[in-house]
């Protein structure tokens, strides 16, 4: 819900100017702050504004807060502040902190007034939700195939955890969100998918939700994003994700196997030797390999102290030949 922050400034012309600022003789005039809802903010608060703990600032032209207020309600609400003539800022913010966390939507809000000696000056500061709000959802067809689901959902404010049975919904900086999915099959194989969402706006209401493909032709597990929808009305954007089961489905991590080597996986070859040892490293991976990173430490490959098997530059290509 949308804030709006009245700023009466009334002129120093009222009796209830004390004695010592009249004989100081700086003309000072009042300031009053009130507050309404408006409904068309577009994240719905879960509770009214007047519930929220807000923080006021007076502030200088300069860049010096002249006054601070912790609490909106007891210490600002229908009372006059008094004012020497000139520019100011009045910030609001929420007192909490903009950490991500549950149902915690951060308000924030600033305007330039300014108090003129002998007048009356009113001034409207709109307050909104400066953060955005996350879901997560799982279509219960996840449940036939997988015993355990949960996605964290993070970017630089901190980070989530969004369970099968979490129905909350998390607050977050507006900026780039990453969602990290988990999987485990009713074999107890584990899998993950990671999806970025780049453009995160604040004020919005952002739904992941992951289910089964249906067929639909996608090139892989997750989501594409082709079919993102945005509901105007509510102002919320659905993200679908489909999950295809012949991408996970009886197809476990790589595995690794040594053969003949020592007990310290060491094997020696004779200089003069041509014949290579029997021994071998065996990979069983059902999923491919795309990088298989190799490091050696023998003074014939101080050219190449690393290399990848599956993407081999010429250089390392000569040099293993």
């Amino acid at each position: 819900m949308k804030l709006y922050i009245f700023a009466c400034l009334c002129s120093l012309i009222l009796w209830g100017v004390s004695c010592d600022e009249e004989s100081v003789g700086i003309p000072t005039g009042a300031l009053y702050l009130g507050i309404e809802e408006d409904a068309t903010l577009l994240t719905k608060a879960e509770s009214a504004v007047t519930n929220e703990s807000l923080r006021v600032d007076i502030i200088a032209a300069e860049g010096d807060t002249i006054k601070s207020y912790s609490d909106y309600i007891d210490e600002v609400k229908g009372k006059k502040i008094v004012l020497p003539v000139g520019t100011y800022t009045i910030s609001v913010k929420s007192n909490q902190s903009e950490e991500a966390g549950w149902e915690k939507p951060f308000y924030s809000g600033s305007k330039e007034i300014t108090i003129q000696s002998g007048e009356i000056t009113s001034v409207q500061i709109v307050c909104k939700i400066s953060n955005t709000k996350v879901a997560v959802e799982y279509a219960g067809n996840l449940a036939n195939y997988f015993s355990r689901y949960e996605t964290t959902v993070s970017n630089t404010s901190g980070s989530l955890l969004y369970t099968r049975d979490e129905t909350r919904a998390g607050f977050f900086k507006a900026e780039k969100l990453t969602a990290d999915l988990r999987l485990v099959n009713l074999d107890g194989n584990e899998f993950t998918m990671q999806r970025v969402f780049p453009d995160i706006k604040e004020q919005y209401f952002y739904k992941i939700k992951y289910s089964l493909d249906d067929g639909g032709g996608n090139e892989e597990a997750g989501a594409d994003f082709d079919g993102i929808i945005v509901d105007e009305k509510a102002d919320t954007i659905y993200y679908g994700i489909f999950i295809k089961e012949e991408d996970l489905f009886g197809k476990s991590a790589p595995k690794l196997t040594l053969d003949g080597f020592t007990e310290n996986k060491i094997v020696y070859k004779k200089a003069d030797n041509p014949v290579v040892p029997e021994h071998s490293l065996t990979i069983e991976a059902p999923n491919g390999i795309k990088q298989l990173k190799v490091k050696t430490t023998s003074f014939q490959f101080a050219d190449i102290p690393s290399f990848d098997l599956c993407n081999l530059t010429d250089a390392a290509r000569t040099r293993l030949q």
